[in-house]
């Protein structure tokens, strides 16, 4: 909705379209203003100097270790003074398919284990249940809120054993039958193989969950052919004595 205020009669008039004429003075006030995630730059060029505004040319491309190196200067403690501060990353993603009938891929979330793990500050709980009592020792020394058996998951169904907080849940497939009989509680949470919640290595996937990198592809509002995902993939640490620039 547009909002044209005219000086000549001092009175606000509702408009579909607003026109400016003469000495009057216009407001102009949008609801539900889309800005779009995707960028031309085709019609820009690179800037020449060191100082620009940004809209006015093409986003310079660095290599990944000259990017760090601008990372370690601008935070660096004579500046932000943040040594310790997430380096992010942006990757935009293409949500068509290649079907004939126009398809988008739905928004999704995964996490990949890396070998450099480091604190992401985000609380990842994780219930468990198997029927080997090694594993589920291994699972409890890791700091996992719950690990249960068939006796465990008979007693949550009885409401004999309260279920933790938890944000994901992981379990071998020979006690996945069972498991079933409380999947009203568990929700969508279920574990299933197509987000990797599922399997005989519990030790391994809980060792992803707790420390990978996790990252979500989100779609854009109006531009349904259009994704992107945020995430972390590490912090930055500067020792000062050397100044050498240690990527996690």
């Amino acid at each position: 909705m547009y909002l044209t205020f005219d000086y000549s009669y001092s009175k606000l008039i509702n408009k579909e379209f607003v026109h400016c004429i003469n000495s009057n003075i216009v407001f102009s006030f949008r609801k539900d203003i889309h800005v779009s995630r995707k960028v031309d730059e085709s019609n820009l060029e690179y800037p020449e100097d060191d100082v620009f505004m940004q809209k006015d040319y093409k986003l310079r491309i660095f290599q990944f270790q000259e990017a760090l190196a601008g990372i370690r200067e601008t935070h660096h403690p004579t500046m932000y003074n943040l040594p310790n501060a997430f380096v992010g990353a942006t990757v935009e993603i293409s949500t068509t398919t290649h079907q004939k009938k126009v398809k988008y891929i739905d928004p999704w979330t995964h996490i990949v284990e890396v070998e450099n793990t480091f604190d992401h500050g985000e609380d990842r709980s994780i219930i468990a249940f198997c029927k080997e009592h090694e594993i589920a020792a291994q699972l409890q020394d890791m700091g996992v809120a719950l690990v249960g058996d068939v006796s465990t998951i008979k007693g949550i169904e009885r409401g004999l054993v309260t279920l933790p907080t938890f944000e994901y849940v992981i379990c071998n497939p020979k006690i996945l039958a069972d498991l079933m009989h409380i999947r009203g509680l568990l929700k969508k949470k279920i574990p299933a193989l197509k987000n990797n919640t599922l399997g005989v290595d519990l030790v391994g996937i809980t060792k992803r969950l707790q420390s990978g990198i996790k990252y979500s592809m989100k779609k854009d509002t109006k531009d349904q052919d259009f994704g992107y995902s945020d995430f972390i993939i590490g912090r930055v640490m500067l020792v000062i004595g050397n100044s050498i620039l240690i990527y996690k």
